[in-house]
């Protein structure tokens, strides 16, 4: 079945095509929008306990700064910014900092869940209406048209979700593993 004839088969068809077009914008700009919210964390935390350890807490502070708005980033600087506030030694200040650290983990973390809850809202509503036009159509319902656009619709929005949970993950991670150095 082809475009044409999917439109003259009325309103749930038009309704499935408005809707298959907006579904796909939203989840193309979640996938997009959680990619540069990564950060190798590892790799970043490894580098703030060195400089921690080296007691150079004001260069943490610039690297944190630089993580710009990436969640790891912010939750590690929260940490920084408490050990730089206490006039404290890093290794005699950071249990305070992880304090301040883990009071931010929540609201951190409950910030992503909007992105998750929508991305996971489209494809529900998308394979919904998938399913109203098949259920429409009858004898000939449009397969592969219905299918064709549930499919990326549905893997983006799966790489969108799976990007957010994985970024709470490595705030937990950050928070248990800031300040792990040689005191």
């Amino acid at each position: 079945m082809t475009l044409s004839q999917l439109l003259h088969h009325g309103p749930v068809a038009v309704a499935f095509l408005l809707a298959a077009a907006v579904a796909l914008a939203v989840v193309v700009v979640l996938a997009i929008k959680s990619q540069p919210m990564a950060l190798r964390e590892d790799e970043f935390l490894a580098q703030v306990n060195k400089l921690l350890g080296a007691e150079n807490a004001e260069r943490a502070a610039k690297l944190c700064a630089a993580g710009g708005a990436r969640p790891v980033a912010q939750l590690v600087g929260v940490g920084v910014d408490a050990l730089l506030r206490s006039n404290l030694r890093p290794a005699d200040g950071i249990e305070r900092a992880k304090g301040e650290m883990a009071k931010r983990l929540p609201a951190m973390q409950g910030a992503l869940m909007p992105g998750i809850i929508a991305a996971a809202a489209v494809a529900a509503l998308s394979t919904l209406l998938g399913l109203l036009v098949l259920a429409q159509f009858g004898k000939e319902p449009p397969v592969g048209l219905v299918l064709g656009f549930l499919g990326p619709v549905e893997v983006l929005a799966a790489i969108a979700i799976a990007a957010r949970v994985r970024i709470r993950a490595d705030l937990a991670r950050a928070l248990a593993d800031f300040g792990s150095f040689e005191r």
